[in-house]
């Protein structure tokens, strides 16, 4: 057995473990070792920190020679700045100095001169007392010739101070002239002055204008960040309040009346992005309009099991004042419910697209077609507004929903630089709703109208065929807003046919029919404009007063009655604007505002 290696019994069969140990020799090795190492280790450590330390302490030299290197700098500096300002004041002094010691030259100069002015004239005076001296002093002469010397003497004495005179009169005339020219320039200082005061206080002025106008942009600032942070918590909280149930629950009512006999018109209106599509369609899990109508309709029929009904809906769009028939479109594209390729859609659309009838609204029999229709018989739209619409008899929710999925598939759609999914035509769901009452049938419309939303071409930033399909949307938009503005003034003209829309839409508007328009809203502020320009039109909508709306004729009575019932109509509309989601008085946008709560 090795040195260092004892054996030891085994805890379970008594065989031999071995348990190895150190000897106290190698315990003192590799303690000197270890000691050695550590010692090692920590003398290392301490010249390296010492070497750290040296540098720091010469890093500190060098900061504090450069430290008084600077005050010294800073010291001739300070002692530069005292000489130039001494300097300074005795530039000063010398010069007024100088300014005095000119002015005492110009005086003694000027005194100088009168001086000599004055000795001249003595001496003149002088010159001449000697001539008349010489002059009575001659015995020679007599004094006829005496005097007569004195005269001519006298003579020259007064032409001389004559010519003095003109040359004093000359320069007094030259001082004039340039005191005249002193005072003009002094004037001109003045004026010039002035001017410069009055430019002064018109700047003031304007600096105090634009201080305050700063002041109000910066409240208007403040005031719109405020306003906006109040609109996006109030629409975060209206998200959560007004989710799809509770904004088809203002909707309901109209649907109710859709059963009950009544021709029905659901309106989406806003700029583009605001929300229209998702509204009217809305995603699977959280369905629209559209298909909670439906949803409701059956649901009455359930409950009303002793009255006879049937449910049909057709789709159709308007793209660059063409009307197509999204079904039959959707048909014949085919290829399941992806997306569809353009090429096929355009090859559908050509295929498809159908006409609108000419006739003014109201001169439609109740219930009755005027071209009947390729599919389920008729299309009635208070009559048939567009012959050959494809109809679909649908009886349950998942059917409603297939429908309106294919008829999307063909719908004309585009990313903008507004809306990644913009909607280029406008869309509409009809459904037809056809029962019998008390032994009656009766048939009644509801259109679920998808508006295409309004659009600045700057903005959208489109081109091309895009931008052919934003103009075609804003002026069909453009006629509706006149149709609303002509119905709102009761005028006699309504321009129906100003467009593809407007003509589609004339029996709603015009005849038997509750028409209830949502307005959709971007809060952006840079949506701002756009915002008031839907809310104007809201406005105007909302006072539209037709009358009040009759349930649809039973079909008994339509056929003998039916041109002598529709003249009557046209002279008396029976619609009814129902307005916004919520009512609205005839006021403007900043009162609908506050009737929303958006602003105080």
């Amino acid at each position: 057995m090795a040195e260092g290696v004892f054996p030891l019994p085994g805890a379970a069969n008594g065989e031999l473990v071995d348990r190895y140990y150190l000897s106290s020799a190698e315990v003192d090795d590799e303690t000197g070792d270890l000691t050695q190492r550590v010692q090692e280790a920590a003398g290392a450590a301490l010249a390296e920190a010492n070497e750290r330390l040296q540098e720091a302490e010469m890093k500190v030299q060098a900061a504090q020679a450069a430290q008084q290197q600077l005050q010294q700098q800073l010291a001739a500096a300070e002692q530069l700045a005292a000489d130039v300002e001494q300097l300074k004041s005795e530039n000063l002094e010398a010069w007024r100095v100088k300014y005095e010691l000119e002015g005492q030259m110009a005086a003694t100069k000027a005194t100088l001169e009168g001086l000599q002015r004055q000795g001249s004239s003595m001496h003149k005076e002088l010159e001449h007392m000697r001539q008349q001296a010489q002059i009575w002093s001659d015995v020679s002469s007599s004094e006829v010739q005496k005097m007569r010397a004195e005269g001519e003497l006298l003579a020259g004495q007064l032409a001389a101070r004559s010519a003095e005179l003109a040359a004093l009169q000359q320069q007094l005339t030259d001082v004039e002239a340039e005191r005249d020219r002193a005072l003009q320039e002094r004037q001109q200082a003045l004026e010039e002055r002035d001017k410069l005061h009055a430019q002064l206080q018109q700047v003031g002025s304007l600096q105090q204008q634009l201080a305050a106008a700063s002041a109000a942009a910066a409240a208007a600032t403040s005031a719109a960040s405020g306003w906006e942070e109040k609109f996006m918590r109030e629409r975060a909280v209206r998200r959560k309040l007004h989710e799809q149930l509770q904004v088809y629950e203002e909707v309901s009512p109209l649907v109710r009346s859709c059963a009950d006999g009544y021709n029905v018109c659901i309106f989406a209106y806003g700029q583009t992005g605001s929300g229209k599509t998702y509204t009217i369609y809305g995603p699977a899990d959280n369905p629209g309009i559209n298909t909670r109508a439906l949803q409701e309709l059956f649901s009455i029929a359930a409950d009303e099991v002793d009255h006879s009904w049937s449910f049909q809906v057709a789709m159709l769009e308007i793209y660059n004042e063409a009307v197509r028939d999204l079904l039959a479109m959707s048909a014949s594209i085919g290829g399941g419910s992806g997306a569809a390729s353009a090429a096929a859609v355009a090859a559908a659309a050509s295929a498809h697209t159908v006409e609108v009838s000419g006739l003014p609204a109201g001169e439609l029999p109740p219930n009755m077609d005027r071209v009947p229709g390729v599919a389920q018989g008729y299309l009635a739209w208070s009559g048939a507004r567009v012959p050959g619409l494809v109809w679909r008899k649908v009886s349950n929710t998942a059917e409603v929903q297939a429908a309106l999925r294919e008829g999307a598939r063909a719908r004309a759609t585009a990313a903008t630089a507004l809306n990644a999914a913009s909607s280029r035509s406008h869309a509409l769901v009809s459904v037809k709703v056809q029962g019998v009452r008390e032994g009656k049938a009766f048939t009644a419309m509801m259109h679920l109208v998808d508006l295409a939303g309004s659009e600045r071409v700057d903005k959208s930033e489109v081109a091309g065929q895009q931008l052919k399909e934003a103009q075609a949307i804003n002026k069909s938009l453009s006629a509706l807003g006149d149709v609303v503005a002509a119905l709102q003034r009761r005028g006699a003209h309504i321009p129906f046919r100003n467009s593809k829309l407007t003509q589609v839409l004339q029996d709603s508007l015009s005849g038997s029919s509750k028409v209830l328009l949502v307005c959709n809203l971007s809060p952006e502020p840079a949506s701002c404009s756009e915002t008031l320009s839907s809310l104007n039109f809201a406005s105007r909508a909302a006072q539209v007063e037709l009358g009040q709306a009759r349930r649809a004729p039973a079909a008994a009575t339509a056929v003998a009655s039916a041109v002598a019932s529709a003249q009557a109509q046209t002279q008396e509309p029976a619609a009814a604007f129902e307005g916004l989601s919520h009512p609205l008085q005839p006021h403007g946008p900043a009162d609908i505002l506050k009737d929303h709560g958006v602003i105080d």
